[in-house]
């Protein structure tokens, strides 16, 4: 669902032909003719059109710190909208949105002027795109307000499709301003754009980050500041809803749990929890989450799917919303988890995305925390990788001395402190599947290399360019079709600063990740929660999913778009076969990361034909 929408342009739009194109198409309620051309806004939602003596505010989403901006502006109003536009009005938009901690999208359009602005959250948790449109401009908070204009002729973007459709689901935004159609841009996370009818006239990020700062804390101090940092986060948040409206979702892992942990410790009684769950054991965390359920679940629904989904409808369903392949399969869960909310009449539903880019929670970062040690000289990285190989060593994916050397060498430069390089491996591994047409598709990804070390600047990647935007823009597709917003205490502005001032060793340390969540949860999480090492991870057995079924309609797509179609039929027919063969017990070796967005990307393109 299209949440904000603005059509600014000089030339005369019949309001008719607006209305069918966007207000009735897309069940905007809220929908405005300006002196400058039209804005809608829908309200199901957090957000509204603010109309303030130096402009009017249209804003997604909504700011958490909204009591200590009331006491700097001196205001009684306490409307998200109202707090934006008075400090641009005071302070200009650059220090006015640094200095406000929540997730939005805006669209600010100042009173007798000819310019106008746009601009997101810190971390992109609420997208917004813009196109050129006749002699001006056309904003919208998903594609589809754009492209369903009269007489917009939308163009599929070949990079995007060519990135998503061979390499891995976290090239998808390494271009953070391109979308999924060419002739549509993705505003970048932690900027604004400030355009005139004819041009973009600035576009500069908002909060600016002091990329090799560090904390002088002590390992005690640093866990009571975490501590404080992650409970204040939660409570600001939960102040903003009713406790009728509020849920959590709930895996086997830290960041969801120390979430609830929180919410349960501010409001001293157990919440309600939503896990999706698997008939299929392989990724399935029923266990894990059963630690945490005394005391702090006073109701555990549960969404479990079986292995016979009917995907080729679902993947048509969420597409349909989202106006882009989906990112990876655990959205597909998500998307049924949330219908189950929805029929509880949940308004809000909190989750721990994000923690695992702050705290090195994914097994993938300890290279490049070795890389950091053997850099710096460190006596203990032995001691680290044996550690590693001890908690983390599996048959086929091997963690051992040799192991993490190649790793090392791999993805990192020894030359320069902090300087990660793209997986290639990874990257290359399939793009023998591209047809002959599309050998010298050649893609570099682009590397963020602010820090001084080799972990930091991988998360930090992460956090911006690679895991966490997409499924930022899926989780908001799913939550916004189902009139419910995803709260995200992890992403909170101050202590993403403060995780990004912490050593490696606070983070990982004797084989062992999210060292100072762990310590900082002391006594809030229960010990078999927090302590436990191994992790099963958000995933979602699309390795059953895929079947000789899906590979027939695939391969008819395949055939039917035809010079569109970027794959060699045989070789991905190969690749299923390989796949569907495989054994219960080398699951582990599936095809699922490529088949997932081959399939997704072949019924995405089949939809753009209707």
């Amino acid at each position: 669902m299209t949440r904000i929408s603005a059509i600014l342009n000089p030339s005369k739009i019949e309001s008719s032909e607006i209305r069918k194109s966007i207000s009735d198409y897309f069940g905007i309620k809220d929908f405005q003719k300006i002196d400058k051309g039209f804005i809608g806004i829908s309200l199901d939602g957090p957000g509204g059109i603010y109309r303030h003596e130096a402009g009017i505010l249209l804003i997604d989403g909504l700011i958490y710190d909204i009591k200590e901006q009331k006491s700097i502006l001196n205001l009684k109003e306490k409307s998200d909208g109202i707090i934006i536009a008075e400090r641009i009005s005071k302070f200009g938009i650059k220090k006015a949105l640094s200095e406000i901690n929540g997730d939005f999208s805006i669209i600010w359009i100042p009173k007798n002027e000819n310019h106008f602005y746009i601009a997101r959250d810190p971390f992109g948790q609420r997208p917004l795109y813009y196109s050129k449109y006749g002699e001006g401009w056309v904003v919208s908070s998903q594609p589809s307000g754009i492209f369903s204009l009269t007489n917009f002729k939308r163009k599929i973007n070949k990079n995007y499709l060519l990135r998503y459709g061979s390499m891995h689901y976290r090239m998808i935004d390494n271009n953070p301003d391109e979308s999924p159609y060419e002739n549509i841009f993705q505003l970048e996370a932690n900027t604004f754009m400030k355009f005139n009818y004819e041009k973009i006239l600035e576009k500069e990020k908002y909060w600016e980050f002091d990329f090799n700062s560090e904390t002088n804390l002590s390992g005690n101090e640093l866990a009571e500041y975490y501590r404080y940092l992650l409970m204040d986060a939660t409570r600001i948040r939960l102040n903003r809803f009713s406790d009728e409206e509020i849920a959590f979702t709930l895996s086997g892992g830290m960041d969801s749990s120390s979430v609830l942990a929180c919410a349960v410790n501010i409001r001293n009684k157990p919440q309600i929890c939503y896990s999706s769950l698997y008939s299929d054991p392989t990724y399935d965390e029923r266990n894990d989450i059963k630690t945490i359920l005394d005391g702090y679940v006073s109701d555990w629904r549960k969404v479990v799917l079986n292995d016979s989904v009917d995907l080729i409808t679902k993947i048509q369903q969420i597409i349909e919303l989202h106006n882009e392949p989906i990112a990876t399969a655990t959205w597909l869960s998500h998307y049924e988890l949330l219908k189950a909310v929805k029929k509880d009449n949940i308004k809000v539903l909190f989750g721990g995305l994000g923690g695992d880019e702050l705290n090195a929670g994914e097994y993938e970062y300890f290279p490049f925390h070795f890389a950091d040690l053997k850099f710096n000289n460190d006596k203990s990285l032995d001691f680290e990788i044996a550690k590693w190989s001890h908690y983390h060593d599996h048959h086929v994916f091997r963690k051992n001395a040799q192991k993490a050397n190649h790793l090392i060498n791999l993805l990192t430069d020894s030359s320069i402190s902090g300087k990660c390089l793209p997986d290639n491996e990874r990257l290359e591994k399939y793009k023998f599947l591209l047809n002959s047409f599309f050998n010298d598709f050649n893609f570099k990804p682009r590397m963020n290399n602010s820090f001084n070390s080799y972990l930091k600047n991988r998360t930090w990647q992460d956090l911006t360019t690679e895991t966490l935007p997409c499924c930022l823009r899926a989780q908001d597709r799913n939550g916004s079709s189902f009139g419910i917003i995803n709260v995200l205490p992890f992403l909170d502005k101050r202590l993403v600063k403060f995780m990004f001032s912490v050593e490696g060793k606070f983070k990982i340390k004797d084989g062992i990740t999210k060292v100072l969540l762990r310590e900082s949860m002391r006594g809030i999480l229960p010990d078999e929660t927090r302590c436990r090492i191994k992790k099963t991870g958000w995933n979602a057995p699309a390795h059953k999913w895929i079947n000789y079924e899906i590979k027939e309609y695939a391969l008819r797509i395949c055939r039917s778009i035809g010079e569109e179609n970027i794959y060699d039929i045989d070789k991905l027919s190969n690749l299923f076969d390989e796949h569907i063969n495989l054994s219960e017990s080398d699951a582990y070796l599936s095809h699922m990361m490529i088949l997932w967005p081959v399939v997704n990307t072949l019924i995405w393109q089949e939809s753009l034909k209707k």
